[in-house]
C-alpha cells in the first residue's frame, strides 16, 4: 500500500484516487517486484520460464492473489503463464511502448 500511495502522490496534473479495504487478502509473493515497476502502474509479478507465456493473467487489485494461485496451478500442468499486477490501466497506457510490450507482449 505504501508504494501505491507514493505513485498517487507523484501525480500532479490529473486526479487520482487510492481506495483501501479493511478486508484481508493473502499477501502476494512479490517475486519480481521492483519499486520502479510499481510506479509505472503495471508490472510482472510472476513469469513463465524464459519469459514466454502462453497465457496472461491480469489483476488490478485484490484479485492478484487469485492470479498467483492460478499461475502456480497452471505451472504444475505445464502451461506457461505470466501474472501482471496492473493497479492503473490509464497510467500504464501512458508508459513508453517498449515498457508496455515488456509487460504485455504483442501478439
Amino acid at each position: 500500500m505504501v508504494e501505491a500511495w507514493k505513485v498517487v502522490m507523484q501525480l500532479q496534473h490529473e486526479p487520482a484516487l487510492l481506495v483501501s479495504r479493511a478486508r484481508r487478502f493473502p499477501q502476494s509473493t512479490g517475486r519480481n517486484l521492483r519499486p520502479r515497476q510499481a510506479s509505472l502502474a503495471a508490472y510482472v509479478l510472476a513469469d513463465a520460464t524464459g519469459g514466454k507465456p502462453d497465457v496472461l493473467l491480469l489483476a488490478t487489485g485484490s484479485e492478484v492473489y487469485l492470479c498467483v494461485d492460478a499461475f502456480e496451478r497452471l505451472s504444475k500442468e505445464g502451461i506457461q503463464a505470466r501474472v501482471v499486477s496492473m493497479p492503473s490501466w490509464e497510467l500504464f497506457e501512458k508508459q513508453d511502448q517498449a515498457y508496455r510490450n515488456s509487460v504485455l507482449p504483442p501478439g
